[in-house]
């Protein structure tokens, strides 16, 4: 009855299928990897379902990787046997083709690490970077400490070469004396055009912080990401304050209801970037060690989804969920920023960013793709229109905002694995499989309830109850930080649900708001009462806000204050995202006076404190004032040291 080679893929898939649904384990590992084998060459779309499609290879992972779970000890001493039969020769390769095959199909088994630290080292030797860094980051977030190690190594080595600058840390920085002059000086920052489209030729843009929402290995990268305020341009500074990247965005392709940078979001995976902008995710190189822009770009491109010339591709039909028109709410204030109603249905949404794979949902479908070719390895049509997506490296979470059910699939292949309860609203985040959410407290209505939980296991990891009178701080990519008018400071690690810094600190009369500021394990606590109309930022009062009260320095790793008391500043502008190696905290603003004699007129102040100590080491309340809206901070550790 056989005729075709999509026939034949099918019989073997229904084969191997039917013996692992009879508990036949041995019989089934044999019939998958015959069809893996079948296939490798040019891995075929499987349609499972009307609503569900998913690539061989992918299905074929996740089946051997069920599998084994299910497997008995006698089971899986043969299958161990059957591994390393197929184990590739790991030393001097002259190909990467056997390597890829076996983690295809065998990656989550034992003895992948391996394989895996074989291809980095022969894709790093062979100047890939892109892919050698993704194999290199799923190996280390492995618990194998050797392998940990190992892949460290490398990607510290691909960093050096990618970031395109030696990269010294603040503790090389000298103590002592600071000299400081204000000199004129031609402010234009020096900007590398990237992509197919120039910069805009307009008047400079405005940025804001572009919000990164997930880092795969935060050290991976060092760049600061900025979005125009009209979503036009993309921009990255290193951690010197260079600013080193800019992309400028097709505004075809927005429409004008989504052009708010508030609503613009990324995740980073080493040095790759993921942007969801208008409706769409752009995958973006951002490497320096290339010359040419092509690389940049790396998807969407119309060529690369295979399944646009796959007929088995699902299409969703008709659902109530696609007319919706109210879309409650998810987010709190203090919280990540959506868009609500049928809008915010069709803006689509980013999920994990992972080795493995990215997820996201548009318009008609959820799908995963490969990170580096934008490449469809799974789609589903099942999933309600404009789920909130979250997840980590196994499992993806879609909850649906406007019911109560959380889905899960497996992130190998898509496998709907069942649905929880959907937290409710207000939520402040999400960070792996957990989110934090702030309720009314069920004990006093008068309080909040911010509670840490674990969707899927449906566990609460972490709970306490607040005045309502306090204030917070989501600090991106996983934390939230809280101080209660008693002056209770708290710092929440979302992502394990464990509270990291619980220090008692100087009340302050009439709390207005708490800002925070990250650099790498230091975090800046600010904290501010009413402040003077006199004084006014030198740009977003969200991302420049005035700072009247203390400011306080934390190390993340202990939970301790790095400083013997706080920083008192009364009515500075502080800028958040400062180049994180300098050793100053930086504040400017412009204050407006009035007098009989001179009338009105505004100046520029500069004010510096010491990361270390917290101590005032340059302030200057006559800086001339200037039109120009936008200011940098850069940083040179060389011979001497300067900060500009």
């Amino acid at each position: 009855l056989i005729h075709s080679r999509d026939q034949q893929i099918e019989l073997l898939r229904i084969d191997a299928a039917g013996l692992d649904a009879s508990g036949q384990r041995l019989a089934a590992w044999d019939a998958y990897l015959k069809l893996a084998d079948f296939t490798a060459e040019d891995p075929a779309f499987l349609k499972i379902n009307d609503q569900y499609t998913v690539r061989s290879d992918r299905w074929i992972s996740g089946r051997l990787a069920a599998l084994w779970a299910a497997a008995s000890p006698g089971e899986r001493t043969v299958i161990k046997e059957k591994l390393a039969a197929r184990r590739p020769a790991l030393e001097n390769p002259r190909t990467a083709a056997d390597l890829r095959h076996y983690l295809a199909y065998l990656d989550t088994l034992p003895g992948a690490s391996e394989v895996r630290l074989a291809l980095a080292r022969y894709l790093v030797d062979h100047s890939h970077p892109q892919q050698a860094e993704v194999e290199l980051l799923q190996l280390a977030a492995t618990g194998d400490v050797q392998m940990k190690a190992a892949a460290s190594q490398l990607l510290s080595k691909i960093s050096a070469k990618a970031d395109g600058k030696s990269l010294r840390g603040p503790g090389d920085w000298p103590r002592g004396h600071v000299d400081a002059e204000l000199t004129s000086v031609n402010a234009t920052p020096t900007i590398i055009s990237r992509g197919t489209n120039p910069p805009n030729p307009g008047p400079s843009a405005t940025y804001r912080p572009l919000r990164i929402e997930q880092d795969f290995w935060p050290r991976a990268s060092s760049m600061q990401w900025f979005i125009s305020l009209d979503c036009s341009e993309i921009a990255g500074r290193n951690m010197w304050g260079d600013d080193v990247f800019h992309l400028s965005a097709d505004q075809n392709s927005l429409a004008r209801q989504y052009r708010d940078s508030n609503l613009v979001h990324g995740a980073q995976l080493g040095h790759l970037l993921y942007v969801a902008l208008g409706g769409q995710i752009m995958a973006i190189d951002t490497r320096q060690d290339h010359a040419t822009p092509e690389g940049d770009l790396l998807w969407p491109l119309q060529a690369q989804d295979a399944f646009d010339r796959e007929p088995a591709r699902p299409h969703r039909g008709p659902s109530s969920n696609a007319v919706r028109t109210n879309r409650p709410p998810l987010y709190h204030f203090y919280g990540r920023k959506r868009m609500n109603g049928a809008a915010g249905i069709a803006l689509g949404s980013l999920g994990p960013v992972t080795p493995r794979g990215v997820v996201y949902q548009d318009d008609n479908e959820l799908k995963c793709v490969d990170p580096v070719t934008g490449t469809t390895l799974w789609a589903r049509t099942d999933i309600p229109l404009g789920c909130e997506l979250f997840g980590d490296g196994e499992l993806v979470i879609a909850a649906d905002v406007g019911g109560k059910d959380a889905y899960g699939m497996r992130l190998t292949d898509g496998a709907l694995l069942g649905k929880r309860e959907r937290p409710k609203s207000e939520w402040l985040l999400t960070a792996g499989r957990n989110v934090a959410q702030l309720t009314s407290a069920a004990s006093h209505g008068n309080r909040y309830q911010l509670t840490v939980t674990d969707v899927w296991a449906q566990k609460q990891l972490y709970q306490v109850e607040l005045p309502r009178t306090s204030k917070f701080s989501v600090i991106e990519p996983n934390a939230v930080a809280v101080l209660d008018q008693a002056g209770q400071f708290r710092l929440i690690d979302v992502q394990s649900g464990r509270l990291v810094v619980d220090e008692k600190l100087d009340p302050v009369p009439n709390v207005q708001a708490i800002h925070t500021m990250r650099a790498d394990d230091d975090l800046f606590v600010f904290v501010s009462g009413p402040v003077e109309s006199q004084v006014r930022p030198l740009g977003q009062p969200f991302d420049y806000p005035i700072v009247n009260g203390p400011v306080y320095a934390f190390n993340i790793k202990t939970g301790k204050q790095l400083w013997s008391g706080p920083a008192i500043v009364r009515n500075r502008g502080v800028y958040l995202s400062q180049p994180t190696v300098v050793p100053l905290l930086i504040f400017a603003d412009r204050k407006f006076s009035h007098s009989a004699t001179s009338g009105n007129r505004s100046q520029l102040r500069v004010l510096c404190l010491d990361k270390r100590t917290g101590e005032t080491v340059y302030r200057n309340d006559q800086v001339p004032d200037s039109s120009v809206a936008r200011f940098s901070i850069r940083a040179e550790n060389d011979t001497p040291p300067v900060v500009s």
